[in-house]
């Protein structure tokens, strides 16, 4: 009678996917936060964590810049995963 409420099957159950991107040279995030563009409403799409040159940076302070790797978790109806 429990039910997962927290965890990789939680996600799977509400339809979410945890996907890793990288920011491309030629991306037109390059120079923004993710407040400029609406990032969540945007692509679906809530950013969990941001690491440029290999190091986590906060992501209330984040501007994106090329070869930034954004870990985020994507709703199965997100523009990304298409």
């Amino acid at each position: 009678m429990l039910e997962v409420d927290s965890g990789s099957q939680a996600i799977k159950a509400r339809g979410l996917r945890v996907l890793r991107a990288v920011v491309t040279k030629t991306s037109s995030l390059i120079g923004h936060t993710p407040s400029d563009i609406d990032f969540r409403r945007v692509y679906r799409a809530a950013i969990v964590a941001v690491q440029k040159g290999g190091k986590n940076v906060p992501i209330s302070t984040v501007v994106f810049g090329s070869s930034d790797v954004l870990v985020l978790q994507v709703a199965e109806d997100s523009p990304l995963l298409k």
